[in-house]
């Protein structure tokens, strides 16, 4: 039964979170908080408590409470089951809060295997987060570098179709900032095709068609971001 079941309660954590990735919706992440606590609370001790450690991580990543996502990717990693994947978790936080030195080394920690060509999801965390570094320092096209083998290795590794979305604004982003606009009109499209409605996405049209002075294009995009979470 759900009550007594802590995989049943961080999977439904991880489910809400995944819809508030979706929406921007705060209950979503309130929602998602309270079942992977249930989790936690029913068992905290052994590997199997190593997904809800991570998802709160990625919750509060969510809510932008930064020093609490490092306690939690921390206690994840600290299991000891070998998914080393909450480093990135660790670099995302510190990347936030500008330590972007020790985001370094929390992402250079995933890249400990020889095979890790062999993994596309590996590639995916390593070279979307990555990217970001390289996007701060003004390597604008380095960072572009990097998402596009992220997107490539995202796309491989089936992805759900939202995180896919993600990457693909990302890198739409990028291309803003290095003044490739069809370049990022075409992966801001590719994004809300993968994933219709996508609110960064629709966002990110909006600010290009603005840009183009099509006003009244990025007007009822950007009410259509809004409306997503409505």
């Amino acid at each position: 039964m759900l009550f007594r079941s802590p995989a049943a309660y961080s999977s439904l954590g991880a489910a809400f979170f995944q819809r508030a990735r979706e929406t921007g919706d705060v209950e979503d992440f309130q929602l998602a908080e309270q079942a992977l606590n249930k989790s936690l609370a029913l068992n905290n001790a052994d590997f199997s408590a190593e997904p809800a450690y991570s998802t709160m991580a990625e919750v509060c990543m969510g809510e932008h409470r930064f020093s609490d996502a490092i306690t939690y990717a921390q206690k994840a990693l600290a299991l000891g089951s070998g998914d080393l994947s909450s480093f990135a978790i660790v670099g995302d936080a510190n990347a936030d809060m500008g330590e972007y030195e020790r985001a370094a080394v929390a992402y250079s920690r995933l890249d400990i295997s020889g095979e890790l060509a062999a993994q596309p999801r590996d590639v995916y965390v390593r070279d979307s987060r990555t990217s970001y570094l390289k996007f701060v320092s003004g390597d604008t096209t380095g960072a572009i570098r990097l998402m596009q083998s992220a997107v490539a290795a995202g796309t491989e590794a089936r992805l759900p179709a939202e995180n896919l979305a993600w990457l693909y604004y990302e890198l739409g982003e990028y291309e803003v900032q290095a003044g490739d606009i069809g370049a990022a009109n075409h992966a801001y499209l590719t994004a809300l095709n993968i994933h219709p409605g996508d609110y960064r996405a629709l966002a990110g049209l909006g600010k290009l068609r603005g840009n183009q002075g099509r006003f009244d294009e990025a007007i009822k995009l950007y009410q259509s971001a809004i409306a997503v979470d409505r």
